[in-house]
């Protein structure tokens, strides 16, 4: 999985409709925050494990994350 803000990224340029202004990219965001399901947040709970698991392999270094 990913994180927020890579899912929230996702969701704002898999838009049919680009936001033209900062403004309408802060009501895009909060509309995409608000459509995040518990479904999603539970999934990205799931992979922590791995996700320390590689951090720690990685002496703190990069991961695939």
């Amino acid at each position: 999985m990913f994180d927020v803000w890579e899912m929230l990224g996702r969701r704002v340029r898999g838009r049919e409709a680009v936001p033209a202004s900062l403004n309408e990219l802060r009501l895009v965001l909060k509309e995409e925050w608000e459509n995040i399901t518990q479904y999603d947040i539970c999934s990205l709970n799931d992979s922590m494990n791995g996700r320390i698991q590689a951090v720690i392999a990685a002496k703190g270094g990069n991961t695939k994350y």
